[in-house]
């Protein structure tokens, strides 16, 4: 976030991340930062009246504003595209540049470059050359929700730079997400970044940025791609991708099959391996239409599973199913894991519940350094017990790099057992939202710190949310557990038949010793 300083008026660019006046008392802080101005150039608060606008309409650029809302000597600017044009008197959006004096010396140019989202804008200042960018150019990943309005965005963006013969000293992003590694960021939602790269980027970056935009523009729909430069990641979302071939990933795609609380629905999530066709972690809630579900030895009571089922279709193809052309499809049922003796059962067929609650690709040659244990989680059921709420959950392992692997785990959290800024009321709603991400605080991303039932209750920490939330979670039962690459044996680690690497080089080297004496 910035603050820029006029002598009648203070502009905050961006309110945080975070809801809580406990946790992130922004108002407080700017107040202080301002109090202590006011008494260094010898003013008075009253004579300065403070506006504070955003970057985007983004949770995490707007979470504060609550904050500044109805204070004295503050405006929050609104954050619809009809909020920012009037506020700013922009006429035409997005094509009109608005001014916003800080007094009668110091002029912000106010820019519109919507495709990241909507109400993007930039803020240039005249008097120090900085220009400030949000989510559209940062150290990081650059998200692109309107692929054909970031283009010309960014186009207008160096134009209106160029053409008047601005000077840039800086370009002042809202996030770092980029290690000192070229071309390599850290983990989405990290909390822990050390050796970050360095906050500012140049007019250089901004033509880097322009020129792969005009490029993917060019060379038409089906040629966009991530793109990976030293300074940033150009990243447009799926729905701004071309589709994957037609017909391509085909294979057996195995699945596990797990009970949900809802008759007749089923959670599966693919067995997947950091080659194709295969290479995708994708999570499904799908209808078992044949033969009826209350045939199907499935338990009806959730509580503990002690189980795990497979299914093991008939040959298809995997981009299909991620096109959204492949609703249905057939497959053998087993009990237990039919890649190692599992027992089978039936011939069921599957009716895809659209859309699929998780989709990531498994690429061998990202790296993703510092990466701490994440689950995602979804909802199996949510219980009363003893006159309190119990949610069960489905945990998934986020596979990110070689080799890592692929667990699935069944945890209860109690949301009384929970601290957070949300309301209570609305915190059930939240904890149940299928695909939450957690972390773990203490526990790196390694197979012997992987949740299992000996875990027992553990501290989890809700990813990307405005509301501080973290939980006691109680880990009921690890489901199945497999080893990458491939994904194809089992575990079966406890922490008395592993060793780490110092500890294997003592027993060797008591070992030596031993062998010398006799």
């Amino acid at each position: 976030m910035y603050l820029l300083f006029g002598t009648k008026k203070i502009l905050l660019i961006d309110s945080g991340a975070t809801v809580s006046l406990t946790s992130f008392p922004i108002r407080q802080h700017v107040e202080t930062i301002i109090n202590r101005w006011c008494i260094n150039k010898k003013k008075k608060r009253e004579d300065l009246k403070l506006v504070v606008a955003h970057t985007h309409n983004h949770l995490d650029h707007i979470a504060g504003d609550g904050q500044f809302q109805g204070q004295l000597f503050t405006t929050v600017v609104g954050t619809t595209v009809e909020n920012v044009s009037y506020f700013f008197k922009l006429s035409k959006w997005p094509y009109s540049i608005g001014t916003f004096a800080l007094d009668n010396q110091r002029q912000v140019a106010i820019i519109p470059i919507p495709g990241h989202e909507n109400a993007s804008i930039a803020f240039y200042d005249c008097t120090t050359g900085l220009l400030f960018t949000g989510d559209s150019l940062l150290p990081g990943r650059l998200y692109i929700a309107n692929f054909s309005a970031n283009v010309d965005s960014i186009q207008r963006l160096l134009y209106f730079i160029e053409s008047n013969h601005l000077n840039v000293s800086a370009i002042l992003g809202a996030h770092i997400e980029m290690t000192q590694i070229d071309k390599v960021d850290y983990p989405i939602g990290a909390t822990y970044q050390p050796k970050e790269r360095l906050l500012n980027l140049s007019l250089d970056h901004l033509h880097q940025l322009n020129n792969e935009l005009q490029e993917q523009w060019k060379a038409g729909f089906d040629q966009r791609h991530k793109a990976y430069y030293d300074a940033f990641i150009v990243d447009p979302n799926p729905s701004q991708l071309p589709p994957y071939p037609s017909n391509g990933r085909m294979g057996e795609h195995g699945f596990i099959l797990l009970p949900l609380s809802t008759l007749g629905l089923v959670w599966i999530s693919h067995k997947p391996m950091f080659r194709t066709p295969h290479d995708f972690q994708l999570v499904l809630i799908a209808k078992v239409t044949h033969p009826n579900v209350n045939s199907l030895s499935l338990p009806t009571n959730t509580n503990v599973l002690q189980n795990q089922w497979t299914i093991l279709p008939d040959l298809w193809s995997l981009n299909n199913l991620l096109n959204g052309n492949m609703t249905t499809f057939s497959a053998q049922l087993f009990i237990g894991n039919f890649e190692q003796g599992g027992q089978y059962l039936c011939n069921i067929t599957l009716e895809i519940v659209w859309p699929p609650l998780t989709i990531v690709q498994l690429n061998a040659s990202e790296i993703e350094p510092y990466q701490p244990l994440r689950y995602s989680s979804y909802l199996l059921s949510n219980m009363i017990v003893n006159n309190q709420t119990e949610i069960h959950l489905y945990l998934l392992h986020q596979i990110r790099v070689q080799p890592d692997f692929d667990t699935i785990a069944h945890a209860t959290i109690d949301p009384f057992n929970c601290t957070t800024d949300i309301e209570r009321e609305k915190l059930v709603d939240l904890l149940t939202k299928n695909g939450n991400e957690w972390a773990f605080p203490g526990l790196n991303n390694e197979l012997l710190n992987r949740l299992t039932v000996s875990s027992g209750v553990v501290r989890a920490q809700l990813l990307n949310d405005i509301y501080s939330t973290v939980c006691s979670m109680s880990i009921i039962e690890e489901i199945q557990c497999t080893l990458g690459p491939d994904f194809y044996d089992n575990c079966h680690v406890t922490s008395h038949s592993v060793c780490n690497s110092s500890s294997l080089l003592t027993i060797l080297f008591f070992w030596l010793c031993f062998q010398k004496e006799l």
